[in-house]
């Protein structure tokens, strides 16, 4: 990805921050009770594809991949198709990651009539989930022997964007827009209050450079535009898009929470808050996740320059890698802390290089403060 020196200082920038552990020293484990033994090299399921299921008690795990974005239902039924073949209780897993480490959901029965299973989920288009289908019950240690099928219950429309116009968005799942600007330039998209009402929402918005909406194509995020009241839990997005160029935003609710607001689209820059601006309400990060345009340039006049504050929980001693890029020719502080009853310092990064990769020890939970900009920001 390619980054040009611009004498905005109130734009949102993409940036690129992973944290992931490096060697972490395992103690006090306790093994988990149930060892499925099985390959990465899984099978794959179609959408209305059934796939008849007859493996041994350890289950069965398959790779499906979405080909529209909206709300799929994953679910068993009798093997074959007929009735004949019998009842199997039967459970269901889906997981975002191969590993099978990121579970999404799990459903035992379907409903209280039923010993099969079924899982509504949204999904994006493009990205891959691995379903788990296994024994349940009475029947844990028998074989499984059922059908599996994934259907699509609910596509999403994508919706066109325009310059200074607004579209009032009410869905439980979240919305799909896309804009293609005929001139080049800053652009915002944002949230705000339905219909000029006075109902606040808690949105997040996701900002896609291509039409499969994975997450190497994502270019800017944002969750809450400021801290402290509600109205800050809206969302915004700044971005220098190119003329011609389709860029597509996602809206959702906060951990999957029905949205209820308002989204704008408008040319030129929209910096007016800053938010995880100190230690108290630094945003959460995870390991081994890759995190974009997470890093906001403030506007200086507004905000007078305050940081961006991360913060990673650990509950295990050992080493973390921490990787950090930063635009060519830009200034910025990072300072890495450890937070116990108070926070010390454990290493500062400032201006070493575009790219930062350094580790350190991590015990219960590490604050990692970073900020850039074109001009030397207050630490």
């Amino acid at each position: 990805m390619e980054y040009q020196y611009t004498k905005y200082i109130n734009q949102y920038q993409s940036l690129l921050l992973i944290a992931k552990a490096s060697s972490i020293d395992i103690s006090n484990y306790e093994a988990n009770t149930e060892l499925m033994v099985s390959s990465n090299d899984y099978d794959q399921i179609q959408i209305n594809a059934p796939l008849d299921v007859n493996v041994p008690s350890n289950g069965k795990v398959v790779k499906f991949c979405a080909p529209l974005t909206g709300t799929y239902k994953i679910s068993t039924s009798s093997y074959g198709g007929s009735s004949s073949s019998g009842i199997v209780d039967t459970a269901l897993w889906v997981y975002q990651d191969s590993e099978l480490m990121y579970q999404l959901a799990f459903n035992d029965d379907s409903d209280t009539s039923s010993l099969f299973s079924k899982i509504s989920l949204f999904m994006d288009r493009g990205s891959c989930y691995y379903i788990k289908v296994r024994s349940a019950g009475d029947w844990i240690g028998q074989s499984i022997f059922a059908r599996l099928t994934v259907e699509l219950e609910n596509p999403n429309v994508i919706k066109n964007l325009s310059v200074n116009g607004s579209i009032d968005v009410s869905t439980s799942t979240g919305d799909y827009f896309k804009f293609t600007p005929t001139e080049s330039g800053y652009y915002t998209v944002f949230t705000g209050f339905y219909g000029r009402g006075t109902q606040s929402n808690d949105t997040m918005l996701y900002l896609y450079d291509n039409a499969n909406l994975s997450d190497s194509n994502l270019i800017a995020y944002n969750d809450d535009v400021g801290t402290g009241d509600e109205l800050h839990s809206f969302s915004a997005v700044t971005y220098p898009m190119s003329a011609g160029k389709t860029y597509y935003v996602v809206l959702k609710g906060y951990e999957s929470s029905a949205v209820y607001a308002r989204i704008t689209l408008i040319m030129g820059g929209r910096d007016l808050y800053e938010f995880n601006n100190d230690h108290s309400t630094a945003y959460p990060i995870v390991f081994n996740h890759i995190y974009k345009a997470l890093l906001s340039r403030s506007d200086w006049e507004e905000t007078y320059g305050e940081s961006d504050h991360f913060i990673i929980n650990s509950q295990l001693d050992g080493y973390a890698y921490f990787s950090l890029k930063i635009p060519e020719g830009q200034l910025y502080n990072i300072r890495i802390y450890e937070k116990k009853q108070s926070l010390v310092q454990l290493m500062d990064l400032s201006n070493k290089s575009n790219v930062i990769e350094t580790s350190f020890k991590t015990k219960k939970g590490i604050s990692v403060s970073c900020f850039n900009s074109a001009i030397q920001c207050k630490s």
